[in-house]
């Protein structure tokens, strides 16, 4: 999945700089390639998988070798010459108990790693729908602009007509002045669309980490997920608590939080070593052994009240975070139930929204054969109520994708493999 989306990403970077359109599968691929909030969430996963393989080394076998160049003068009395003193060592440590307290400090540190790689999980998914609503951004926007232009048209058509009305002393003043506060009103509306057509794209770029390379046009998407069925509420809270990543990296925290507990218990019982050596010596006097075996035992006694202080700031930790947990879980039913019912209620405007297109354009299609006949109509009217059904269904649609991605998001069905 990874390799695909990187060639999907090759190819959607070549189509735009070759200028082709922009596909939503295409921006998608674009937002994998490095945007900085997502990879400042990598990079902490890296550290903290970096710092579970330092945890887990704190036990391991250490072997080292060290040496020692020194030469010395003895006491005349003794040899007022001056002799060498080297030595050299092959040394091995190694911890063999501690009560609890490197296991519980490998235990949060694996759990601590895997939780921020579930949220990097969940930092990625959150990128993915703000490149998918900044997608539906700029379509949107070009269609506000389809429909604010018609309508600038309409009623410029309509002040110019008033204005040779007037002139003939067909229409007053204030009728006149009616008719063009009308097209300054849908002008300045034009206007304002045009400027957004520019601010949606800039916010889709900045998104897909090219901020100077603004899309110019882009592909509709079909959205055929949007007619799936909508499945039952327990089910999606059932889900939803067993895979929502911002949920298992909570988990994850909790139980990072209960092991750094249990090895701040361990702190006041002993420490285990052992330490073997085997060594060499330019001089060798009755010390000079050869090789060494030794088991250390550490026992404090009294540590000026550390081990309590560390035991009680790690079970404040450990009952803040179930807090916080409790919350999230609360946090993400409500979420599943309100994504659940906004579901329930764009399909039913998406319907309304389908029967409302079929009849403007039923009724633009009539307004432009009364115009071929020659017959007075509203055909400006009804082009701009046109566009403004496109529109408005082109809003639902976006709307209920956008709902179904971010429940998607919510259940860790969007998740890579």
């Amino acid at each position: 999945m990874r390799v695909l989306a990187l060639w999907l990403g090759l190819l959607s970077t070549l189509a735009w700089a070759g200028g082709e359109p922009l596909s939503l599968d295409e921006a998608l691929a674009l937002a994998e390639q490095g945007y900085p909030q997502s990879q400042a969430v990598r990079q902490r996963w890296l550290q903290a998988r970096a710092e579970q393989r330092l945890s887990d080394s704190s036990t391991g076998l250490v072997l080292g070798l060290d040496g020692q160049l020194r030469w010395v003068r003895p006491p005349p009395r003794f040899d007022d010459r001056i002799r060498d003193d080297h030595r050299v060592r092959l040394y091995m440590r190694k911890r063999l108990y501690d009560f609890g307290r490197s296991q519980g400090e490998r235990q949060a540190a694996r759990a601590e790693a895997e939780a921020w790689q579930w949220l990097w999980l969940d930092a990625r998914q959150r990128h993915r729908l703000a490149v998918m609503e900044a997608f539906f951004d700029v379509l949107l926007a070009d269609l506000q602009f389809d429909h604010d232009n018609e309508a600038m048209a309409v009623a410029y058509v309509r002040y110019d007509q008033a204005r040779d009305r007037h002139r003939l002393g067909q229409l007053s003043d204030i009728d006149l002045l009616a008719a063009e506060t009308a097209y300054q009103e849908t002008r300045s509306r034009r206007f304002a669309s045009q400027g957004r057509q520019q601010q949606t794209r800039a916010r889709l770029a900045l998104l897909l980490n090219r901020p100077d390379e603004l899309p110019d046009e882009l592909v509709r998407p079909r959205l055929r997920q949007n007619d799936r069925p909508l499945p039952e509420l327990d089910d999606l809270l059932a889900r939803a608590r067993q895979h929502n990543p911002a949920l298992q990296a909570a988990r994850q925290q909790v139980a990072a939080a209960r092991a750094r507990l249990q090895a701040a218990r361990a702190q006041r019982w002993p420490v285990i070593e052992a330490e073997g050596e085997v060594a060499a010596y330019s001089r060798v006097f009755g010390f000079s052994d050869p090789w060494r075996a030794s088991i250390y035992v550490d026992v404090p006694f009294y540590q000026g009240g550390a081990v309590s202080a560390r035991r009680d700031r790690e079970r404040a930790a450990l009952a803040r975070l179930q807090a916080e947990l409790r919350q999230q879980e609360h946090a993400l039913a409500q979420a599943v139930r309100e994504h659940w019912l906004q579901l329930e209620r764009l399909r039913v405007e998406r319907e309304q929204r389908r029967v409302q297109a079929e009849y403007r354009e039923l009724y633009l299609d009539r307004a432009r054969t009364l115009y071929d006949q020659e017959v007075e109509t509203d055909l400006g009217d009804a082009m701009v109520t046109f566009t403004e059904a496109e529109l408005l269904t082109a809003r639902t649609e976006f709307e209920l994708a956008l709902t179904w991605a971010s429940l998607e998001a919510l259940l860790g069905t969007a998740r890579e493999e």
